[in-house]
């Protein structure tokens, strides 16, 4: 669990230029490290620059909807009330709910 702790900032940095397949293996390679590490992955977002943190919270917008964690804006929130965020972990939680609002519409 350390190394995927270790690991996550470089993976959600790896976001750039996936189309296709790459694409839906990323999306599915974010939604495994939120299932496992949930505030984790919000803070680790969290240290990503705003175009980042919107390609991200697509991605795991779309693992969500294709998979089965309609619970997760209910988590994100969750997060936004009983930890206490610091700002950047606040607007990372608030743009999954806007990718995950987005997806909805």
């Amino acid at each position: 669990m350390a190394d995927t702790r270790r690991a996550m900032p470089y993976v959600l940095r790896s976001h750039s230029n996936l189309d296709g397949a790459f694409a839906e293996k990323y999306s599915n390679i974010v939604g495994g490290l939120y299932d496992a590490q949930g505030p984790e992955f919000v803070r680790a977002l969290g240290q990503l620059d705003p175009a980042g943190r919107d390609a991200v919270a697509r991605h795991l917008a779309y693992y969500a909807y294709t998979g089965d964690l309609s619970g997760i804006g209910v988590e994100v929130e969750k997060f936004l009330e009983s930890s206490d965020p610091v700002p950047a972990d606040r607007e990372a939680a608030l743009v999954i709910l806007r990718a995950l609002e987005a997806l909805g519409d």
